[in-house]
């Protein structure tokens, strides 16, 4: 933790009014004030998150050399405190084949919730690229089908170790992401910090099985909206 903070409730919008004029205003009004806010309602199946939190449990406790042998796992980026697994692009069912064959030898199929949850995150990309795109006032249509539909996704899996007695030290070094915007599913777990326009660090509390997404820098630049330090 980045010393004391102070608790946050982000503003919580319901996105499954999708062509509401009500949602793109909230929405505005989020990033512009804060910067982020958590969605709720959002299309993800209860179930499958469920399963996913079953699944990177089963993953983070495998043994450290049979990790390594991931394509996608970063050593550089962990740390005493974090293990991270890094997907540059939201994988295609070969990539994912090869982290299942690499990781697990039991018999199941992970491969069928990564696979799944990929899917459902990519059309909550979609949506919330749609939400961003009214709440600017700008042609959704044609700006989504030219700019955004094929656009550059990056996916991390992050595991924190809890901690007995609170940190001084980071866990991860504060930053802006460079891209749109960020979804941030944070299993249901204290942790994630964000800094508001005060300079203040906030823990945000998290609402049981919603996305924190956050403004990134390439909104900022498209409009005033405030992109999140976290």
């Amino acid at each position: 933790m980045l010393g004391s903070a102070d608790e946050l409730f982000c503003p919580v919008i319901d996105i499954s009014q999708f062509h509401s004029h009500n949602l793109a205003a909230a929405v505005r009004e989020a990033c512009e004030k804060n910067g982020w806010f958590t969605i709720v309602n959002h299309g993800v199946l209860l179930d499958l998150l469920k399963d996913l939190e079953a699944l990177l449990e089963e993953l983070f406790s495998l043994p450290i050399e049979v990790k390594e042998r991931a394509i996608v796992y970063n050593p550089d980026a962990c740390s005493a405190n974090n293990e991270t697994f890094d997907l540059e692009r939201l994988p295609d069912l070969a990539t994912m084949q090869k982290l299942h064959d690499r990781l697990w030898t039991k018999e199941g199929n992970p491969n069928n919730v990564m696979r799944t949850f990929i899917s459902s995150m990519t059309e909550l990309h979609n949506k919330m690229s749609k939400i961003f795109l009214a709440s600017l006032n700008l042609d959704v249509k044609s700006l989504f089908h030219s700019d955004f539909e094929k656009c550059y996704s990056f996916m991390g899996i992050n595991h924190y170790t809890p901690k007995d007695k609170e940190m001084d030290e980071e866990v991860m070094h504060p930053h802006t992401d460079i891209g749109c915007f960020s979804m941030l599913y944070t299993n249901n777990t204290l942790g994630l910090q964000v800094k508001s326009k005060e300079g203040k660090w906030l823990d945000v509390i998290p609402v049981p099985y919603s996305f924190v997404v956050m403004a990134s820098d390439l909104l900022k630049m498209l409009n005033s909206l405030t992109q999140t330090h976290y």
